[in-house]
């Protein structure tokens, strides 16, 4: 291998090496730090989710309450009760408030729908038993056909005992477009039954289709009460990262959900810039070892050159552009003082020869 080569390699092993290593920390560092925020990002979003879920349920629970205690409910005064509804409706127009006499009659609500019997109801069965907050499961509306929730609670008479039930409506897709609101940019939030269908969703079609999410891994730990934070593949085999976290009072899963390639987008593109900078450093670095290897063996290949012709025996004057006073430039100087004195001593000892030659012929000449 040349020493022009070697040199060069020298210098791109020297060079390019520690580069790789500095980048490859550093990327992977980056990455990491990256996915760490990216996760704290998610659990940060699904608190705040959480919160406004819960505020939303609260205020809900909080109304029915308040109206469950008035006398007018406690003691069936439908009159009264009726316009209480009404008044309750304006200020919360997303609710239908419905009052079941203890039968599952529906005995008043706050708009003009029709009045159904909903004794075969969970959330009623559950609020007679006294439960005092209940949220239903997904159901289709007796009345209107719908997809509905109902959150209820118990309503008793003046000496305490439960006389009936206080429903509110919430329609679905009044929900999904509570959590659409609440999803922001590339991350969704949704929201599951306790059976791990879809109760809330940006995406309309999951909610109408009464989607199943229970062939998701996450749901499944999620639904039996596990909270977390991870990255997986949702519904539409799309990698994700995913927090969620299980709503002990509805029994909801509310669930935060950001493509990986729309969270790690700045670490992808970090890594993309590291990628070219480093094929950049790697060219700039082989084109200055080359120059540099060229410029600093040119001189050794010239005076290798000289020394071959003197090893051919001739000994010419010669001149190589050495302008450098380093090793090199010394070994210049020195293969020419020795030129020099090679030539000098060669023409001392044809000048010997010569002399050598006259004598003898001037011997011989005598000697004859």
């Amino acid at each position: 291998m040349k020493l022009k080569t070697r040199l060069l390699l020298m210098l791109l092993a020297t060079s390019l090496i520690p580069l790789l290593v500095f980048s490859g920390v550093s990327v992977a560092s980056f990455v990491s730090n990256s996915k760490k925020n990216t996760y704290q990002l998610s659990e940060i979003k699904l608190e705040f989710v959480k919160a406004e879920i819960s505020g939303m349920l609260d205020k809900y629970f909080n109304t029915l309450h308040i109206i469950a205690n008035q006398p007018a409910i406690r003691n069936f005064d439908l009159e009264n009760a009726k316009k209480i509804l009404i008044d309750a409706a304006k200020v919360n127009p997303e609710l239908i408030i419905a009052l079941d006499d203890s039968t599952g009659q529906q005995v008043v609500k706050s708009n003009d729908d029709a009045l159904t019997h909903i004794a075969d109801r969970e959330f009623f069965k559950q609020s007679m038993r006294g439960t005092e907050e209940y949220v239903s499961d997904m159901l289709v509306a007796k009345a209107t056909g719908k997809l509905i929730v109902i959150c209820s609670v118990p309503v008793r008479h003046m000496n305490n005992s439960i006389v009936g039930v206080l429903q509110a409506n919430i329609q679905l897709d009044q929900l999904s477009e509570f959590v659409t609101e609440l999803s922001e940019g590339s991350t969704d939030v949704y929201v599951l039954s306790r059976q791990g269908t879809v109760l809330a969703h940006p995406n309309m079609e999951y909610v109408q289709n009464q989607e199943d999410f229970n062939s998701l891994e996450f749901i499944q730990a999620g639904l039996a009460g596990q909270n977390a934070t991870l990255k997986t593949a949702n519904i539409e085999g799309e990698e994700v990262i995913v927090s969620h976290a299980l709503n002990q009072q509805a029994g909801w899963l509310i669930v935060v959900e950001t493509p990986v390639a729309m969270a790690m987008s700045s670490s992808y593109k970090l890594l993309n810039v590291c990628v070219a900078m480093l094929i950049a450093a790697a060219i700039i670095v082989g084109l200055l070892g080359f120059y540099f290897s060229r410029r600093f063996t040119k001189p050794l290949v010239d005076v290798s050159s000289i020394i071959k012709t003197i090893a051919d025996g001739d000994l010419k004057d010669f001149e190589v552009k050495v302008n450098t006073k380093d090793e090199i430039g010394e070994l210049y100087h020195s293969l020419k003082t020795m030129t020099e004195n090679l030539r000098g001593l060669v023409s001392n000892i044809q000048s010997v020869a010569s002399n050598l030659a006259s004598h003898s012929l001037q011997l011989s000449s005598t000697t004859e």
